[in-house]
């Protein structure tokens, strides 16, 4: 299985509760948050990822950056 595929059965598994559009990125599950990490560690585009997640493109990237 790709790894693509591996990181889009794990975002399904992680993200059970979505978030609700406009969410920000402080009020994220853990789950969530490392879904969003697991995403952009296989190569999905932040702009994907918020709307994946229904997320704003600016929580997308405050996970991202907590993440550094």
């Amino acid at each position: 299985m790709g790894t693509a595929r591996e990181a889009s059965l794990s975002l399904k598994r992680l993200a059970s509760d979505p978030a609700k559009p406009g969410r920000p990125a402080s009020l994220l599950q853990e789950g969530q948050r490392k879904a969003v990490r697991a995403a952009a560690l296989a190569g999905v585009a932040p702009a994907h990822m918020a709307k994946h997640f229904g997320l704003s493109l600016a929580a997308a990237r405050k996970v991202l950056e907590e993440a550094t």
